[in-house]
């Protein structure tokens, strides 16, 4: 079968597609060359990101696998805009996909001044995974990465440094948002062993629980996943962790894993740690987890990233950027109409809330997860009276 293509620009690389991928709306996973340009703030950060670990190494080419590459827009972006010297292989187990990945290469010319083209292979994911060591492995498959993350981290090669110690880079993505925000609770449970439910704050919580899904595999190989920057965007989630060999810093990473008790009633919720062995039953309120309790965006980054934008980059990835940049690292963020429903009053701006919020000396913030939603060290009884 023929199928028609067509050619598009996304930040500086061109890409030959499908034309039928073009269109935005739903996609299928049987299209070849699978290409979605609603991700396109997915390949910006990953941009970013790949400049951000490996721009300085002088440890040589990052050996760097594109996991599932569709038409191979993720590693060619990562490859041609990066700055980084990138050493990209190109998997996908359809054939179909692995002409488009070729046919970009060469448009791109991303072989030129080397002579040597990147790889190019056509395996089952795990297969592979198993047979073959990376530096920097991105898994952004079609629905949960769930089955492929110990996978990914066992066939991590730590040959490098990687934010300042010997290390590793895995990233990924979750399409699966219905069960990690708690629309399908059974399926959250049986791919990442937790327990969600839908919460006005679940996208958070949902991010929070693939996080932790990610370190306690990577801590059942003695390997500590530290996650560097994690989001939420339209219909993805998406973690960059950095990985360090060694049970003590996987130990270290566990402390900071917990579950939530949640009530529903009053809007209010408290921590509980990993490895608790008396977890109260779910009529004291709706207990979630386990999940990552620690920092979503690492210190060090989160003040640097509104500068580590690129020109080319779209409108939208600058909108995640400048939020990001901005959303203090709180747990867990709160909606300003839920809040308002609790007072029994009408719902304020966002704006005016957060003023006051600051007004009364507490820390405040907007959240990338909604535009309805604020971050504040304030509890839930002290906004409630500031929302009169």
């Amino acid at each position: 079968m023929t199928v028609e293509k067509v050619t598009v620009t996304e930040g500086l690389t061109r890409l030959e597609i499908p034309k039928r991928t073009e269109r935005k709306g739903p996609k299928s996973s049987r299209t070849p060359g699978f290409f979605n340009p609603d991700m396109v703030v997915n390949r910006d950060m990953s941009v970013m990101m790949s400049r951000y670990l490996h721009y300085s190494s002088r440890e040589g080419p990052v050996a760097y696998l594109d996991l599932f590459s569709g038409c191979g827009a993720m590693g060619l972006r990562v490859a041609m805009e990066s700055g980084a010297a990138v050493d990209v292989t190109f998997n996908d187990r359809s054939s179909s996909a692995l002409g488009f990945v070729k046919s970009n290469i060469a448009l791109n010319r991303l072989d030129a001044g080397t002579g040597q083209p990147p790889k190019v292979i056509c395996r089952e994911a795990q297969s592979l995974l198993g047979d073959e060591r990376f530096e920097h492995i991105d898994i952004d498959p079609y629905g949960t990465p769930a089955p492929f993350i110990r996978p990914a981290m066992s066939s991590l090669a730590f040959t490098r440094t990687v934010l300042g110690e010997r290390g590793a880079v895995v990233s990924l993505t979750a399409t699966d948002t219905a069960p990690l925000c708690g629309t399908y609770p059974k399926v959250a449970l049986r791919r990442y062993r937790a327990v969600v439910r839908k919460t006005p704050f679940m996208k958070e919580v949902g991010l929070r629980v693939l996080i932790g899904y990610a370190v306690l595999e990577a801590a059942q190989l003695d390997l500590a996943a530290i996650p560097i920057l994690s989001f939420y965007h339209g219909h993805f989630f998406r973690v960059f962790t950095g990985v360090r060999p060694g049970a003590e810093p996987a130990n270290d990473l566990i402390g900071s894993m917990g579950y939530i008790q949640y009530d529903p009633e009053r809007y209010t919720w408290s921590i509980l740690p990993y490895g608790r062995t008396d977890l109260p039953a779910d009529r004291d309120g709706i207990l979630l987890g386990p999940m990552w309790m620690g920092d979503m965006v690492l210190p060090a980054l989160r003040k640097n990233l509104s500068r580590m934008s690129h020109p080319q980059f779209s409108q939208t990835t600058l909108r995640v950027l400048g939020k990001l940049t901005d959303e203090i690292e709180t747990r867990f963020h709160y909606e300003v109409n839920e809040l308002a429903s609790i007072a029994g009053v009408s719902t304020p701006r966002r704006d005016v809330l957060l003023s006051r919020i600051k007004d009364a000396g507490h820390r405040a913030s907007v959240t990338h997860y909604s535009p309805t939603s604020i971050k504040t060290s304030a509890s839930t009884e002290e906004l409630v009276e500031l929302m009169g």
